[in-house]
């Protein structure tokens, strides 16, 4: 793994043997998520709201 581009994006390389041929391999994106999450107490009228 290569230090993460200014999008945050990483490049990753991999050595493969020679008997396996690389235009035979399936090539796809894999996309990694990270989030916050808070927690909060409610007030009794969100469920009458809701």
């Amino acid at each position: 793994m290569y230090e993460p581009l200014e999008d945050r994006r990483q490049i990753i390389t991999m050595d493969l043997p020679k008997k396996i041929k690389i235009l035979e391999l399936e090539k796809g994106l894999v996309y990694k998520f990270t989030f916050e999450q808070y927690k909060a107490p409610l007030s009794k009228k969100i469920p009458e709201f809701l």
